[in-house]
C-alpha cells in the first residue's frame, strides 16, 4: 500500500508522515495526534527510534575514557567514536534517523575526544615515568 504524501512534505524525510493521511509530522510532539486526521502516530514515529550509530558512538566514547589506563586502547575506541558520530550525523541530516541522533552523536564525539586526550596524557605520563627510572640507575 502506497502512503499518500501531502504537499507540505519533503522527499528527504519520508518516514515523518502520518500513516493514515500522509500529513507531514515534523515538529509534532510524540504522543500528540496527527493535526489532519487526529490519528495517533506513536508506533511508527521515528522519534521513538534510536540511531544505532549514534548509540555506538556514545558507548565507544564512554569506553575510551574508561580505558585511559589501558595505554593505546582508548585512542582506538575514541577514533571509532568519532567515526560513528560522523556517520550518525549524516544519517540524521538525510532524514534516515531521528533528530535525537544529533545530540547523542555530539555527546559521543565529545567523549571520544576526551578519551583520546586522556589516553595521550597517559602515554606521556608512562613515557616520563619510564624515562625517570631509566635515568636513575
Amino acid at each position: 500500500m502506497e502512503i499518500p504524501i501531502s504537499e507540505s512534505s519533503t522527499p528527504t524525510t519520508p518516514r515523518f508522515h502520518c500513516a493514515h493521511c500522509g500529513q507531514n509530522l515534523i515538529g509534532i510532539a510524540v504522543g500528540n495526534p496527527c493535526p489532519a486526521c487526529d490519528s495517533l502516530f506513536l508506533v511508527n514515529n521515528p522519534a521513538n527510534e534510536r540511531c544505532g550509530k549514534a548509540v555506538a558512538s556514545l558507548t565507544l566514547g564512554i569506553l575510551s575514557i574508561f580505558s585511559a589506563f589501558a595505554v593505546g586502547l582508548g585512542i582506538i575506541l575514541g577514533l571509532l567514536a568519532l567515526v560513528y558520530a560522523r556517520k550518525a550525523r549524516k544519517q540524521a541530516e538525510k532524514g534516515l534517523a531521528p533528530l535525537l541522533s544529533f545530540n547523542i552523536a555530539r555527546t559521543g564525539k565529545i567523549l571520544g575526544w576526551i578519551g583520546i586526550v586522556l589516553n595521550l596524557l597517559m602515554i606521556a605520563f608512562v613515557a616520563w615515568v619510564l624515562y625517570q627510572f631509566a635515568t636513575m640507575y
